[in-house]
């Protein structure tokens, strides 16, 4: 990833996203105390509790990355376009996201206790890793466990990073001398691990009598598509501007 970012919509645009997210409101129009209740009441207190809390830290993750994608994943013509605006605030941007997403990963996927040093014991995390423990069923057990390990197989490169780059900084990393090189931070493997994940999701849910979570696919139209919507309008408002100049100084048009 280079200092410089790595690829608007129109209003028409914007106005579909936001009829299509008020139509899915619509079709689920729950509370969350009302979901809560659902699932407490097909899996017990301590199951429904943590799966809803799963399920929102990995809607939370689907957001980030949908929001990742719409600045950087669109084509160099979107990249282009966040370079000539501001590249170094962009880049930073960038940045931010890729840490801020691979760190989630790896805080859903950590050991399901760890050790506090103001409490002077081990406490619970919000972790998948704790689901297979509230199963009682031992082939649905098994399957969890299964799909757990899966998970964290596709969330390995992630935790290298992790350890080496953000929770800490690795000196021989960081001095590029490590004779293990850091694993590429690649599209592909984001989705492996959220696919992975939604499996899981999926496969306690069905169990339990419930239909899948389709977590959000798109991004709202006030995040990244909101921004480039004015960063667009904001760029063609100069170019007009400077063209307008541009004329006056050859003698073809009057001032703007």
């Amino acid at each position: 990833m280079s200092r410089r970012a790595k690829e608007g919509p129109t209003a028409r645009e914007m106005l579909a996203v936001t009829t299509k997210l008020r139509e899915e409101k619509v079709q689920d129009s729950r509370t969350h105390d009302e979901t809560l209740a659902d699932y407490v009441r097909s899996m017990g207190a301590d199951m429904g509790q943590l799966y809803l809390e799963v399920e929102d830290e990995v809607s939370c993750l689907h957001e980030k990355w949908g929001e990742l994608q719409e600045l950087y994943g669109k084509g160099s013509e979107r990249i282009d376009l966040l370079n000539k605006v501001a590249s170094s605030f962009f880049y930073l941007v960038q940045q931010s996201f890729w840490e801020s997403l691979l760190l989630h990963l790896c805080r859903l996927t950590d050991p399901p206790e760890a050790w506090s040093s103001d409490l002077k014991k081990k406490v619970p995390n919000l972790s998948l890793q704790r689901l297979a423990d509230l199963i009682p069923d031992p082939s649905l057990k098994a399957r969890v466990e299964a799909a757990t390990q899966e998970i964290l197989r596709n969330c390995e490169f992630a935790r290298a990073w992790r350890n080496r780059r953000w929770a800490h900084i690795d000196l021989m990393t960081r001095r590029g001398m490590h004779p293990v090189p850091l694993p590429a931070v690649e599209a592909k493997k984001v989705e492996d691990a959220l696919a992975s994940i939604r499996d899981l999701h999926a496969l306690l849910g069905t169990h339990y009598g419930h239909s899948p979570v389709l977590f959000p696919p798109n991004i709202g139209p006030w995040g990244a598509r909101s921004l480039l919507y004015y960063v667009e309008k904001g760029v063609r408002a100069m170019e007009e501007e400077e063209q307008g100049w541009r004329k006056l100084a050859e003698g073809e048009a009057d001032a703007p």
